[in-house]
Formats: C-alpha cells, sequence, structure tokens
C-alpha cells in the first residue's frame, strides 16, 4: 500500500515538471522566438534543473513542442480515451472536437506563428515533426475507423490520407484565426470543415435518424 502511494506520488511530481517544462517553453517562446530560447531558459523559468529538462526531453525543445501537440490532439480528438466518445455520432464528434481544436489554437496563436517560421528554416525541425506526425496519425486512423457510417476503402494509403486531412484542418484554422476574412464566425468555419471532413471519409447518414436532425446542424 504504501508502495501504491509513493508510486502516486512520483506519476503527479512527473507530470507537474513537465507540466512546468511545457508551459515554460510557451512563455519564453512568446516572448522570445522559437531560435532565441535555450533549454538553459526553460529551466530557469520552470524552475527546475538542465538536467531535468533533458531527462524528461531528450531532444530538447522539438521534444517538448512535440509533447504539446500531441496534448493538444489528446484534449481536441479523445482518442486516447475511447470510452468517452460516440461512435455513432461521426458528425456531432467532429462538431465539438473542431471548435475545441480552433479554441486551442487561439490560446497559443503566437506560440504557432513562432513555431512555423522556426518549422521553415529548421529542416531538422521539421523532419522531426514530420515523424511525429505519422506515428501520431497512425494511431487517429485506428480511433477514427471505429465510427460507425465512415468508410474510407476506397482509400489506398489510409495513413497518408489522415495526414493530409490533418494537414487540411491545421491550415485551414490557422490560416483563420491569422486572416479572419474568409469566414465570419468560428461557426461558420466549422460547418464547412465538418461538411467537407464527412465526404472525404464517405459519411453516410443514417436512414434511421430522428426526424428533423441533420449532418448539416446548423449555428446561426
Amino acid at each position: 500500500m504504501a508502495e501504491e502511494r509513493q508510486l502516486k506520488k512520483w506519476t503527479r511530481d512527473k507530470e507537474a515538471k513537465i507540466a512546468c517544462i511545457i508551459d515554460a517553453t510557451l512563455r519564453l517562446i512568446e516572448v522570445k522566438g522559437y531560435d532565441s530560447v535555450t533549454s538553459r531558459d526553460i529551466a530557469k523559468e520552470a524552475g527546475v534543473s538542465n538536467g531535468l529538462v533533458f531527462k524528461y526531453f531528450p531532444e530538447g525543445k522539438p521534444a517538448i513542442l512535440k509533447e504539446l501537440g500531441l496534448q493538444c490532439r489528446r484534449d481536441t480528438f479523445n482518442f486516447h480515451m475511447p470510452e468517452k466518445v460516440d461512435f455513432n455520432d461521426f458528425p456531432g464528434f467532429l462538431r465539438t472536437a473542431l471548435f475545441a481544436y480552433i479554441a486551442h489554437e487561439r490560446k497559443y496563436i503566437h506560440l504557432y506563428e513562432a513555431l512555423t517560421t522556426a518549422l521553415r528554416s529548421d529542416k531538422k525541425l521539421y523532419s522531426s515533426f514530420e515523424e511525429f506526425s505519422k506515428v501520431d496519425n497512425e494511431a487517429m486512423r485506428i480511433f477514427f475507423l471505429q465510427f460507425k457510417n465512415t468508410n474510407i476503402d476506397r482509400v489506398t494509403d489510409q495513413g497518408e490520407f489522415i495526414t493530409q486531412w490533418i494537414f487540411l484542418i491545421d491550415a485551414t484554422i490557422d490560416h483563420h484565426l491569422l486572416y479572419p476574412i474568409a469566414f465570419a464566425t468560428d461557426e461558420k468555419l466549422v460547418d464547412m470543415l465538418v461538411d467537407l471532413s464527412v465526404k472525404l471519409w464517405g459519411y453516410d447518414e443514417p436512414k434511421n435518424k430522428m426526424p428533423g436532425t441533420s449532418v448539416k446542424k446548423r449555428i446561426n
């Protein structure tokens, strides 16, 4: 019993330190820019040792940002907690997830601006993110195939399909947040992305759906 309590305490301490490191990295990048932030800066801001930063994130800044990206997808799509997802309502799931995605990106908009700039100039960082995306997208592929009434059997490379779909979502939301011209509201953007996604995923609306409901539920 004592060992179990100690393990739980250690896990909580580890999670708290990781959260501090990620938060410190975000604050510093927003203020100083990606290139100007060092691991020692992060350690000082987080109140931990430089060695501890590399213990949890051996690749340094790229690993920290990858963890942030993974957290965003976890929080947005819940693919690590399938028990909380209604796999009978693909459009409804997408709508909720996309609003959460927009809220997250808006919260960290300055970080993503700095990261985009860094990715353009740092080939190593770009390759690292590309590799991370392949692994993460495979987990998402398995998750999304659980939804009823979707069908991407026509797709030869489903992993590539997921990668391109996520890129489409990311790029469209990023553009909306930086240049809010095409869509007057978040709701209009989400409507378009849901309509497009159900087509790409071969979603077939159930014929026994309750009267008065529709895939294209609008928020005016």
